[in-house]
């Protein structure tokens, strides 16, 4: 049988409809898998403070030098806007989509604009030459990303049409896609851009990564999300000439341009600029956007004339706005339209049209201010004025300020004069049908929306012009939509005209009975019912609810109850079934997720519908200028080399702080060196810290923790883990990253040294050194000594104590009580004996403040921006100057002479050695001399026979010996006994004599007492 027969024998005879699963292990597997893939799409929640027109999305293009950053801008503009951008300089705005704007910004190899651009990009543009490889800016970059929060990251392969061959480059491919991944996360997009088509890339690879860029979803930061910023795309130098020209180094008055991010900008707070300094804010303003989303909304794609671009720096486009001007750059190749010619329908910029048509007016601006009228109110007539009526006014709408001068009177002159006699008098006919009219309309004519909004007509037309029925007491409130403002429309007890009618009549009467009733009149029952009213309320006694509620039921009709029953039925299964829902239904239910997110999009409806109804400028002082709003913001006393070194490549942002970033203290926090940095860190020296919107160079104290929380002073940073430090800079909010820089310059190597996170902020931490002070002994006793040289006084000695004390050797004690000489010497205890060789030493702690140094980065107000240079290390001083560390006397060492220590002979007591075992008992026979044991020898050798007469003599003599011994032993115990005796008397002698004292002083204050209460007896009595 084949394998295809048995298959198909094998389906014939499984029945699918049976069986839901073949195996329940791969399903299972299959649905853990589907739980854990939803899982990782989860984020914590963070809440919501996107905007209606949010402000353009930063797209910052990094990379090394000559790797096509500038190229890949170029390509991107002119994908979007079909226009061609020779050099794009500072911050580009496009129009992207229908909702959607775009700035793009190239970095400068300058470890200043990284640091900047870092704090405020959205997507970041990684350019990466594939010919050479990663270079060290990448990865620099990245590590300032970690540390200012991760905005979306895409890499960029360039120079790929160098290799010749594909199976290079498919390797090359590999390796930079993998070691990318490694840097990012996995599955990171890199784009690979093949080769280049005249000064651009190839039109479908833009197109593709074009089509990433705007469909890419950008999480909102936190540091971003909690304060205010400006990227500044126009600067604008405000001071006057002459003051400039007589005192160049005069300080400066700048107005910057740039989109409100982040949170609402309010004018009260301050302002730094990273690479200036902290300045104050003189005025803030916004203007119309520059670069306004188009109106309408339901095309699919934007049309050639809405893809706008806006780059004042790079002199692209024909139109300027300011706050109270208009500048049009015409260009070089400027010519007159002719009308008659048939170039009515040429497509031209803004700024040229406003040109065109100011050439194709017919008559002067002073005639034609003449010729026009202005009708202040509907029914009135239109009012014409002279040219100089003109002059001088500016626009309110924007919020401008008027400078006072003097009241000019001019002689208003009306369209519709006939003759001077008359002039005067025509404009009081019919004054009072003109002022009745005015006083009765709903609402005063908005004379700024009528002037200034361009949409004020259709809102008006567009209103519901229903009136209320008749019928109706309580009807729905009306509102009127001015501008951006929402006006309630409602009536006017005051503006109620005369109608004639007279209200003691009976038929007019009856016109108002429907609007204090409900219900029909029509029927006999609801008079009746109104009557049964009346009755029941005349006696004004209480009513019991329940009683009434009860025969209300039993009068209802049998109709009114079934549909009261269907009603609380269908309430009962809609209940049941959204909690059935919520008990097994998941896709629409996280648990917590969901309710963190429901509970913020709740909170940003609510914020968002608090102001909603507000006008412009109302709404601005509440809440601050919005995000995405185009500000104008005038600062003071700039200093004056920001305008005479002014590059437009390096980034310029205005970040506000919050009342907490105002001050300036001690920051503890928690560094890390960085691994790559070549060199350890040292105590005290000056690192340049980025820390929030500010860089400045500050001196750092590292210190480690200990278990009881004593912050240990150290050297040097420790190589591979963590430590504790603590500098003088400007406070900031717990838990903010911050990376550390030694020098800004183009050194080789890399340049981060370390990274960390602030962990408090205090007016100063306690951070201490150790301190050992040494003594030796003069004086011995069994568990006490006196230490000496350790001490030079003896109010050190007081300050110390009971502080514990130890030897070499591990025996510990305790400072006692202070000595009289020698000065500084005292009395301690130990736990054992020491000897007069040992040295006792006290480890003690010294407090150590950190150094007070705080100095901001002014790169911007040098002329070469990456050549900022502060306070040097100590070994930057001494390379530079060549010159040698000096070197301590103390710190030498010496050669130590000791004579030879000797030690004495270990004896055992022969009692101790009797009760000792075998095993422990000495063994070794003493070494005895060469003669010793010649003698021995001799001695052995030597037998001599003694004679019985000898042996008498002998033993006699021994006998002799021995009584001489034991007359001397005797002698010697009666001596040793007369001693013990002696010794015994004269301890009962003092005993006595001490037993006499104590007698003697016992009497003394007997006979004391009481002669003391005799005189005090005669005293009285006296």
């Amino acid at each position: 049988m084949d394998k295809e027969e048995s298959r198909e024998k094998c389906n014939k005879e499984r029945n699918f409809k049976a069986f839901s699963m073949y195996s329940a292990v791969r399903a299972g597997r299959a649905a853990r898998r589907a739980l854990d893939l939803a899982t990782k799409k989860h984020h914590l929640p963070v809440p919501i403070r996107t905007v209606a027109t949010p402000p353009p999305y930063v797209i910052v293009v990094v990379g090394p030098p000559k790797v096509g950053k500038t190229t890949l801008i170029r390509s991107l503009i002119k994908h979007y806007t079909k226009q061609k951008v020779v050099k794009p300089i500072g911050p580009i705005t496009i129009i992207s989509g229908k909702n959607k704007k775009l700035t793009f910004m190239e970095c400068n190899n300058d470890l200043n604009s990284m640091i900047d651009l870092a704090k405020v990009a959205d997507l970041v543009l990684m350019i990466i030459d594939a010919s050479f490889g990663f270079e060290m800016e990448t990865f620099e970059f990245l590590n300032i990303l970690q540390v200012h929060g991760f905005p979306k990251v895409m890499g960029v392969l360039t120079h790929l049409d160098l290799f010749k061959q594909n199976k290079r480059l498919n390797k090359i491919k590999k390796r930079l896609k993998h070691r990318f991944w490694t840097e990012i996360y996995q599955g990171a997009k890199l784009f690979y851009l093949s080769g280049m088509i005249g000064d651009g890339y190839h039109r479908r690879e833009i197109m593709n990564l074009s089509r990433f860029i705007s469909v890419m979803k950008f999480r909102p930061l936190v540091w971003r999300s909690t304060h205010p910023y400006v990227l500044v795309d126009r600067v604008e130098d405000l001071t006057d000439p002459e003051l400039v020209k007589r005192n160049p180094t005069t300080a400066r008055t700048v107005s910057f341009y740039g989109y409100s991010r982040g949170i609402s900008f309010k004018p009260s707070i301050k302002i730094h600029i990273p690479g200036v300094g902290d300045l104050p804010m003189k005025d803030v303003s916004f203007l119309p956007d520059p670069c306004p989303l188009p109106e309408e909304q339901k095309k699919r794609k934007l049309l050639e004339k809405e893809t706008l671009i806006y780059a004042p720096m790079c002199d692209v486009g024909e139109t300027l706005y300011d706050k109270d001007a208009v500048y049009v750059e015409m260009g070089q190749n400027v010519r007159k339209l002719d009308l008659s010619s048939g170039e009515k329908d040429i497509l031209v910029g803004e700024g040229v049209g406003i040109v065109n048509q100011l050439v194709k007016a017919a008559a002067p601006i002073d005639e034609a201010c003449k010729a026009s009228t202005v009708k202040l109110f509907a029914a009135s007539s239109g009012i014409k004025g002279s040219a100089d009526v003109f002059e001088g006014v500016r626009s309110d709408a924007l919020g401008t300020e008027t400078e006072p001068n003097p009241r000019i009177r001019r002689k208003v002159v009306f369209s519709d004069v006939e003759s001077e006699s008359d002039s005067g008098l025509r404009w009081k006919e019919h004054m009072a049908d003109k002022a009745e009219q005015a006083f009765l309309q709903p609402r005063p004519p908005d004379l700024m929306g009528a002037v200034y909004n361009t949409n004020h007509t259709s809102a008006i037309n567009s209103l519901d012009e229903s009136e209320p029925e008749d019928d109706d007491f309580f009807s729905k409130e009306r509102h009127e939509k001015v501008g951006d403002q929402e006006i309630a429309v409602t009536e006017d007890s005051s503006k109620i005209r005369e109608t004639g009618l007279h209200w003691d009549e009976e038929d007019v009467q009856k016109l108002l009975r429907n609007k204090f009733v409900t219900g029909e009149w029509g029927s006999e029952d609801a008079e009746k019912l109104l009557m049964e009213d009346e009755e029941s309320d005349a006696d004004g006694d209480f009513e019991d609810l329940e009683i009434a509620s009860s025969e209300h039921k039993a009068e209802e009709s049998p109709r009114d109850v079934v549909q009261q029953s269907d009603r609380l039925r269908y309430e009962e299964k809609v209940l049941k079934k959204a909690e059935f829902d919520r008990m097994y239904d998941n896709k629409d239910n996280d648990g917590l997720f969901q309710e963190m997110k429901e509970s913020f999009a709740k909170q940003a409806r609510i914020n968002e519908s608090e102001f909603e109804n507000e006008a412009a400028e109302q709404r601005i002082q509440y809440e601050g200028f919005r995000p995405g709003l185009y500000l104008r913001i005038v600062v003071e006393n700039v200093p004056s080399e920001f305008c005479q070194h002014l590059d437009p490549s390096y980034p310029i942002i205005i970040g506000g702080l919050l009342s907490n970033e105002e001050n300036i203290g001690f920051v503890h926090v928690r560094i890390k060196k960085h691994r790559w940095f070549p060199r350890i860190l040292k105590n005290n020296d000056p690192l340049i810290i980025s820390l929030g919107w500010r860089r400045f160079q500050t001196a750092m104290q590292y210190s480690m923790q200990d278990h009881n929380m004593r912050n240990r002073l150290l050297k040097y940073t420790p190589k591979h883990m963590h430590c504790r430090a603590t500098f003088y800079g400007p406070l900031v909010t717990p838990n903010t990253g911050f990376l550390g820089v030694q020098t800004v310059d183009r050194t080789p190597g890399f340049r981060i040294a370390a990274t960390g996170v602030v962990l408090e902020q205090d007016a100063c931490f306690k951070v201490v050194k150790k301190l050992k002070l040494t003594g030796v002994p003069h004086k011995v006793f069994t568990n006490t000594a006196f230490i000496k040289d350790m001490f030079t006084s003896d109010l050190e000695v007081s300050k110390f104590i009971g502080a514990s004390i130890r030897t070499v050797s591990g025996i510990r004690g305790t400072i006692k009580k202070t000595l009289s000489a020698p000065l500084g010497s005292f009395r301690a205890t130990f736990e054992d004996k020491i000897k007069l060789s040992d040295i006792v030493f006290l480890r003690a702690w010294y407090p150590v403040e950190p150094l007070r140094y705080y100095n901001p980065v002014t790169s911007l107000l040098q002329a070469d921006k990456g050549s900022w240079t502060g306070m040097k290390t100590v070994g930057q001083l001494r390379f530079e100057r060549n010159l040698k560390a000096r070197c301590k006397a103390d710190s030498h060492y010496k050669l130590i002479k000791r004579e030879p220590v000797q030690f004495s002979k270990l004896t055992i007591p022969k009692s101790l050695q009797a009760e000792l075992p075998y095993k422990s008992k000495p063994k070794l026979l003493i070494k005895k001399s060469e003669k010793t044991v010649r003698k021995q020898k001799a001695k052995k050798k030597i037998f001599k026979i003694m004679s019985k007469e000898e042996k008498q003599i002998n033993v006699l003599l021994q006998q002799l010996n021995t009584i001489k011994n034991l007359k001397l032993t005797t002698k010697l115990k009666k001596k040793q006994a007369d001693q013990r005796r002696a010794k015994e008397l004269e301890k009962d002698e003092a005993k006595a004599l001490k037993r006499q004292k104590a007698w003697k002083k016992q009497i003394n204050r007997k006979r004391s007492k009481r002669e003391g209460v005799a005189r005090r007896k005669s005293a009285s009595a006296s």
